[in-house]
């Protein structure tokens, strides 16, 4: 069995102070790191990027139906957030598997509304100790410290409204599973998604990526968000995704600006709305009663 409980995590939030600077957010990661990334090599191996290979895949989208109550309607162009996301919520929220499909649930929040790596997704703790979250300013800090980068960098980003208020009550590690491999790959057949060799566990961040760069296009998710005022600047989406570096002294307190990541995050907020417009629960958690 792969997977290994790391307990449901259910304490009261912990409010995690200011920190002054990128390397106190945390210290090493042990064992856990060294086991998911692994596991996600294996997995992401075989991604298209050699010749001869298949092209990377993102999940298909779809057009959602606009919301009566809200009035705007999409666009007719527009490329919806993806029913298949909403789709992999469903799955993860099934009630009939309350405790099987935690971590899953778990992992497409973080993934969904962050759209960082998988590996990084795994390896998210709010233990002060790491120093990952500050609560009060909503900041994930995806590189513990403590852990030097690498070139596949690990951002500092804003939680999405909808996510944070998950994290608030999350104690430890927020997927609390070393690996979620069988809930995913049992996922991944069920919902004819590609296996192993087509990407692994990376879809839904590189659809995620996609749809940061359909704001403010035709092809955006909504009438509202194909509007051209609303186009994320390219430089955040690179940060968002690690692909921008920030130097050192900026990097530090880059976090705690008002304006850090803000349109970026308005998007993803956006996008998290309208998969829960498919998907009521994709940002619930079930009651303790139900669990």
């Amino acid at each position: 069995m792969l997977e290994d409980r790391r307990g449901l995590n259910r304490t009261l939030p912990r409010l995690v102070g200011k920190a002054t600077g990128h390397h106190k957010f945390g210290q090493g990661t042990g064992g856990r790191e060294i086991a998911v990334i692994s596991r996600e090599l294996g997995a992401t191996v075989c991604c298209g990027d050699q010749r001869g290979q298949e092209p990377r895949r993102h999940l298909q989208t779809v057009a959602v139906q606009a919301d009566p109550d809200q009035g705007a309607q999409p666009h007719a162009a527009a490329s919806a957030v993806g029913q298949e996301l909403a789709d992999a919520f469903v799955y993860a929220t099934d009630p009939r598997y309350p405790t099987k499909r935690f971590g899953l649930h778990r992992f497409l929040m973080l993934s969904v509304g962050t759209s960082a790596r998988p590996y990084a997704v795994h390896d998210f703790s709010t233990k002060a100790d790491r120093r990952q979250w500050n609560s009060e300013r909503k900041v994930i800090a995806f590189n513990p410290a403590g852990r030097r980068q690498t070139r596949k960098r690990r951002a500092i980003v804003i939680a999405p409204k909808q996510l944070a208020e998950r994290i608030e009550g999350v104690d430890d590690f927020f997927v609390p599973f070393l690996s979620i491999k069988s809930a995913w790959e049992a996922m991944i057949q069920k919902l004819g998604w590609p296996i192993d060799g087509e990407g692994g566990m990376k879809p839904v961040r590189r659809s995620m990526g996609q749809l940061l760069r359909d704001a403010g296009t035709p092809r955006a998710w909504s009438a509202e968000w194909s509007n051209p005022a609303r186009k994320v600047p390219t430089e955040q989406i690179e940060v968002q995704l690690g692909h921008r570096v920030i130097d050192s002294v900026t990097d530090l307190y880059a976090g705690f600006d008002p304006d850090y990541q803000n349109e970026a995050t308005a998007a993803l907020e956006a996008i998290i709305d309208a998969i829960i417009r498919l998907c009521p629960g994709a940002f619930s958690e079930l009651s303790e009663g139900e669990k």
